[in-house]
């Protein structure tokens, strides 16, 4: 009889291929499993290693299916201005790391979150002066669709060369046309980060704080991250830096590479191109911005600046060309859409190249507002929206002020797309939102304002538990079309699961949040936080 590696026994094992489906044991061979059923059937087949669960609760492993890991660890290397509350503080907590700098690079700070600020805006560059006239400062805001600078580091950069580069529209300028140090969406970042040194100074350093952060992930119960190019141009994102963490025994977990405006690299891989442990997803591209700074492209204008729709970032034409160029090459194209207005563009576009004889897909990252006829359409089409729960608070508070109360009806509508038949994921925009998927389990199925709230985001987009949890399991599997692969617990599935500490399916929603992961399992091997 063939010798299993690991029996897991005597546990409530949800599989999550229909709702209330659970064994009480599963056995493991070559990292899949070979068999799923009772304890006593699966103790009858020899295993080199037997894991009596105690009755403890199984889910298979979380997937995140939009994230930030590069921007994630290089944060381990960056100023965090998170917890500031106002200018002032701003000021002082970079001013307090210039004083314990060693180096003569730059001052690199980010998590500004402007709506957190008592001046309810973002630092300019007269305010960054304030910490240095010498040492460059550049800061990201917390939606990374923001970025600052002080004089210093404008003058590194080069005026001249923002001055003449295509994006230039997005420096913001004062009345006299001056740099004021911020900059809009990511345009520009190519030329700053031709000058500006990454936090990350070498492979070494990358490799520890790419670990650290997929141990971080993995600690949470994700066992597969869906990553985005980061912002520093650091090799955090390249396959590479993941393969020699493979090679050295140092990858706990599964990551799927997306890159943004194309695959950049030497073989010119496409999407799918890797292996059970790292491959190319989709290649991304940027429709709009985001609501906090109000360049979500949206129909209607805004409701709280009157003329004001939002920013495409790419004309019809332009967008189509990025959209079918990818798609023509063999890719799945993975498109940043917030407003309704960016979403009709994508709509229009895939309506004109999808070939149903293709194997690839669309997915739609973030989505936050469509309205009913649009996602009529979307159903018809091979799409995967990638939804982060854990914006709901945010979009209470935004989204009605943005839209107004009617249009906001449909600020991420996960229901009604379910419903319709669209595959919807979960994601966190890690490290933008909190990366723990049990918080973002908790607002998709309570739609709470902020936790602890009464009030919440529209109920009736409420999801069941077993549906929210699916976003991160089940559902995901399809954003790389690995649905045969993982996201349940059955026969020839991978072997990725977690334990947690109580029943999620039989637990007060409020109480979902507060779930720990006693132990995450990748190909039925313990991932051990070091």
């Amino acid at each position: 009889m063939v010798q299993a590696d690991v029996n897991f026994v005597n546990g409530k094992i949800y599989t999550m291929v229909s709702e209330g489906e659970s064994v009480s044991a599963f056995s493991v061979i070559d990292g899949k499993i070979a068999a799923a059923g009772t304890s006593s059937e699966i103790s009858q087949i020899p295993a080199k290693q037997t894991i009596d669960l105690k009755g403890a609760v199984v889910l298979p492993g979380f997937q995140d299916t939009h994230c930030h890991i590069a921007e994630a660890a290089e944060g381990t290397k960056k100023i965090d201005l998170s917890s500031a509350s106002s200018m002032d503080e701003v000021i002082g907590m970079l001013s307090d790391a210039l004083k314990k700098k060693t180096d003569d690079g730059w001052l690199t700070a980010y998590q500004v979150d402007a709506s957190h600020l008592k001046e309810n805006r973002l630092p300019d560059r007269f305010d960054l002066d304030k910490v240095s006239e010498t040492v460059p400062v550049f800061v990201s805001a917390n939606c990374l669709h923001n970025f600052m600078c002080n004089t210093a580091a404008l003058e590194k950069i080069g005026k001249d060369c923002l001055a003449a580069a295509p994006e230039k529209g997005l420096m913001i300028t004062d009345k006299n046309g001056s740099p004021t140090g911020r900059f809009l969406e990511h345009g520009l970042l190519k030329y700053i980060n031709k000058v500006r040194p990454c936090v990350l100074r070498n492979d070494g350093e990358c490799k520890d704080a790419l670990e650290k952060t997929l141990l971080d992930f993995a600690s949470k119960g994700v066992t597969t991250v869906h990553t985005y190019d980061g912002f520093d141009g650091s090799e955090c994102d390249s396959l590479g830096m993941y393969q020699m963490l493979e090679r050295d025994g140092r990858l706990p977990i599964r990551a799927v590479l997306n890159r943004q405006g194309g695959v950049n690299n030497s073989i010119g891989a496409l999407s799918g191109f890797g292996n059970e442990r790292i491959k190319y997803g989709a290649v991304k591209l940027f429709a709009d911005g985001s609501f906090s700074q109000r360049s979500a492209y949206v129909k209607k204008e805004y409701s709280d600046q009157k003329n004001w729709y939002g920013i495409p970032i790419r004309t019809d034409d332009q967008m189509f060309a990025a959209v079918n160029t990818a798609y023509e090459k063999g890719n799945d194209v993975a498109v940043h859409v917030i407003g309704d207005g960016a979403l009709e563009q994508v709509l229009s576009i895939i309506k004109k190249i999808y070939d149903s004889a293709r194997p690839q897909q669309f997915r739609l990252i973030h989505m936050l507002f469509a309205m009913p006829e649009q996602l009529d359409e979307l159903a018809k089409y091979p799409v995967v929206v990638d939804t982060q729960p854990v914006f709901i608070p945010n979009m209470g508070i935004l989204g009605k002020a943005r839209l107004g109360a009617e249009r906001a009806r449909y600020l991420i509508a996960m229901k009604s797309m379910l419903e319709r038949g669209i595959i919807v994921s979960g994601g966190d925009d890690a490290p933008i939102a909190n990366n723990n998927p049990f918080v973002g389990i908790r607002y998709a199925v309570t739609r709470e304002t902020y936790l602890g709230s009464s009030e919440q985001l529209y109920p009736q987009e409420c999801l069941s538990v077993y549906q929210a949890v699916s976003l991160y399991t089940k559902n995901a599997s399809y954003d790389a079309h690995e649905e045969k692969l993982k996201g349940t617990i059955e026969i020839g599935k991978l072997a990725d699961a977690i334990v947690i500490d109580r029943d999620i399916f039989n637990l007060s929603a409020k109480d979902i949040s507060g779930i720990k992961v006693l132990a995450t399992y990748v190909g039925g091997k313990s991932v051990k936080e070091k």
